[in-house]
């Protein structure tokens, strides 16, 4: 823990003006280090859906991006006026907009369903601001993410036994014990396990139960889930590397969200009470409107198992495999006919069919996209969706080099979801795995993100084919 004014560590906050980064800024200062804040803005896109405006037009209908708005710098602005700590805006519009918005669009239009904030999280928010928060002299960055980083160099420190001596933080409000390691300078050891030396002290001095371990995480920088598991954001950042990992904090990993609340409160912050952010930040309305203006209408047939053209629609970007609503079939809607009520279409419907004929109703599920067809393959067989088997690519591993095959692990292949117990084994391309599921997943959706959990560590991700 930095004491004397001269070893204190430089911190730069990335504060979005909510409650988390603004406890974290918080809980950060009273830990002793040298905080500084910094509001990052994006790219937003435009207001509407049925003209796409000129250049000299385009600020005029701008929508506010829901991670930095004027109303979010404000807010963030205050939390550090609060603190008394400096405060600066940095602005990665351009950038935004072409490694994140440019990636997303170039995704939708491949017939693929992808996810901006895993890319946002690697080359943004964890990328470019932390080469900037360097430039400006900055030991290290942090954010509000519900999530914890494991140094194995560090362990010492946390157990109160590096060096000899007791180095548990003694101040009110402290951080967690699992999260004392982040508040101590690294460790160096010597390659015959002394202090001082040039490397990171030796997996094996862990303890046996990290012997299994010892293979993944090559004795590098670990990716914890959050405490709060319904906040946990580590599902987001399976991009990783271990330089950047070496240079972030996440100061409320170990808290829940209940707890970092009730500490904004308590310090009487003005985020206190913010909402939480939701969907994607650029996004104006709705992807219909986003796709409308971004994308040329491309009329494509709507086929179903058997290859019967049973409709149109307008553009693949609008649809992602499980969809149920929205889709145009000859004379119905996806989800029962039209004309019938709403809370008849989430079942199966009967309905007279010429001369008192009853015909059961089913709804259509989007199942597949042809891409290079522009054509949309849809079944009325639930069980048409489930798989257990699937591939990723552009694999990454939070260690930096692969494990040992067959891997046994815990599979996430969206962010709300349950993990799934599943069996990694090579692919046949360079940064590919195939991967075995214990029971048949509904909906594996080609461009989302698979992330790959033992235990409490995020392993690593892929992105599903």
């Amino acid at each position: 823990m930095p004491n004397k004014l001269e070893d204190r560590k430089k911190v730069i906050v990335a504060m979005s003006g909510g409650v988390d980064s603004s406890v974290a800024a918080v809980l950060l200062k009273k830990a002793g280090f040298d905080v500084i804040g910094v509001f990052m803005k994006f790219w937003s896109s435009l207001r509407g859906s049925t003209q796409i405006y000129t250049d000299k037009k385009a600020d005029l209908y701008r929508f506010e991006n829901r991670c930095c708005s004027s109303e979010a710098e404000n807010r963030a602005r205050s939390v550090a006026e609060k603190l008394k700590i400096p405060f600066y805006v940095f602005n990665f519009e351009k950038d935004f907009r072409k490694k994140v918005v440019d990636y997303f669009l170039s995704e939708l239009k491949a017939g693929r369903t992808p996810n901006p904030c895993v890319v946002c999280n690697k080359e943004i928010k964890l990328g470019l601001f932390i080469e900037k928060a360097m430039a400006m002299g900055a030991d290290y960055v942090a954010t509000g993410h519900y999530c914890k980083i494991k140094n194995p160099a560090r362990i010492g420190y946390a157990e109160g036994v590096a060096g000899g001596q007791k180095s548990k933080i003694k101040i009110k409000e402290s951080f967690r014990d699992d999260l004392y390691p982040l508040l101590n300078p690294p460790i160096r050891w010597s390659s015959d396990g002394r202090r001082g030396g040039g490397c990171l002290k030796s997996q094996e001095s862990l303890g046996p139960e990290r012997s299994e371990g010892s293979k993944i995480l090559n004795y590098g920088y670990g990716l914890l889930k959050g405490r709060d598991e319904n906040k946990d954001q580590s599902y987001f950042l399976w991009k990783l590397n271990q330089k950047q990992l070496s240079r972030i904090l996440f100061p409320i990993g170990g808290y829940l969200k209940s707890e970092v609340r009730e500490m904004a409160r308590k310090f009487n912050l003005p985020t206190a009470e913010a909402a939480d952010s939701q969907e994607i930040c650029f996004v104006s309305s709705t992807m219909k409107d986003f796709c409308d203006i971004n994308f040329k209408p491309r009329i494509g047939k709507i086929i179903d198992t058997k290859g019967n053209i049973i409709g149109e629609h307008l553009g693949l970007w609008f649809y992602t495999i499980g969809q149920r609503k929205g889709i145009n079939i000859r004379d119905r809607v996806s989800d029962g006919l039209a004309g019938l009520p709403r809370r008849s279409r989430a079942k199966p419907v009967s309905v007279l069919a010429g001369f008192g004929e009853v015909k059961a109703v089913l709804p259509f599920y989007v199942l597949d996209k042809d891409a290079k067809k522009n054509i949309l393959i849809v079944t009325q067989n639930e069980k048409d969706l489930f798989r257990k088997e699937m591939v990723a690519r552009d694999v990454n591993w939070i260690s930096g080099k692969g494990p040992e095959f067959p891997l046994k692990v815990k599979i996430k292949i969206r962010y709300r979801q349950e993990f799934c117990p599943a069996v990694i084994a090579k692919g046949i391309k360079q940064k590919e795995i195939k991967v075995v599921f214990a029971s048949s997943q509904k909906a594996i959706t080609s461009g989302q993100s698979a992330v790959f959990y033992r235990g409490e560590e995020l392993l690593g991700g892929g992105i599903i084919k």
